[in-house]
């Protein structure tokens, strides 16, 4: 297990370290004094999800053969979302979007980011290897959405927003240096890995994807001052094209 978690915290400090020019940038304007309790807090938040999630990597828990994808360390993540909302204030946990519908004026911004990731997700179809069965499609079109969004695009946000401020205005959304920084790790978290066998590794293409799509969705959680579209996307974009390939073999 030693050697498991060096890779893991080498690996969480090369994404951190990705994402800190922005935190640094931020912290030029003027902040409260609390502000590096705060970052600090996200860096924490972020290290125990992703902890929880590689409970069978890092701790090696062995989970029962028949399941193929990472479950009970996606449901530890969950888990440990779970307890870490019931340690925000009431009023903070409102403030980040999980307890909160979509504003009104944001349908329309709501409606095109579900139709493009959609389309985008439904376009995997076309990809003669993927996997389509039902473990995964039912994996996919909830785990990664549910252990990865509330952090990324609700708790975190919300810590950083008070820490570093959202001096920009960006179609109708305040955000400010935060949010390109979440981007970063959040493509970083998805695009580089450290190994004692292979060194570090970079994965160009997942890293842009996801930091694109952390930008969008990120900017759509301040728009319509909820998780839930963003939730609902993450799921299209993962399981729509497997979900696709699924009916069309049972046609």
């Amino acid at each position: 297990m030693g050697k498991q978690w060096v890779e893991f915290l080498v690996t969480m400090l090369v994404c951190l370290l990705a994402a800190a020019p922005f935190v640094v940038a931020g912290l030029r304007s003027p902040s409260p004094p609390w502000r590096w309790m705060l970052i600090g807090l996200s860096a924490l938040v972020v290290v125990l999800t992703t902890c929880a999630t590689g409970l069978d990597s890092i701790f090696g828990f062995r989970q029962p053969d028949w399941l193929h994808w990472n479950w009970i360390g996606k449901l530890a993540a969950i888990a440990t979302i779970a307890l870490l909302e019931m340690a925000l204030p009431e009023g903070g946990l409102r403030k980040s979007g999980m307890l909160s519908l979509p504003a009104r004026d944001s349908w329309r911004p709501v409606a095109l980011c579900l139709v493009v990731c959609a389309l985008v997700g439904g376009s995997a179809a076309f990809d003669p290897d993927l996997p389509a069965d039902g473990e995964t499609l039912a994996f996919q079109s909830l785990m990664p959405s549910l252990s990865e969004e509330p952090v990324y695009r609700a708790m975190v946000p919300t810590l950083l927003i008070r820490a570093l401020g959202s001096p920009w205005k960006v179609g109708g959304a305040f955000v400010g240096w935060w949010w390109p920084g979440i981007a970063v790790l959040f493509g970083a978290g998805h695009g580089i890995a450290w190994s004692f066998d292979a060194g570090l590794k970079f994965a160009a293409v997942p890293f842009v994807f996801t930091g694109v799509v952390a930008l969008w969705l990120g900017w759509l959680a301040v728009r319509c001052g909820s998780l839930w579209p963003c939730l609902l996307a993450h799921t299209l974009l993962n399981a729509t094209g497997r979900a696709i390939v699924a009916v069309s073999r049972l046609l």
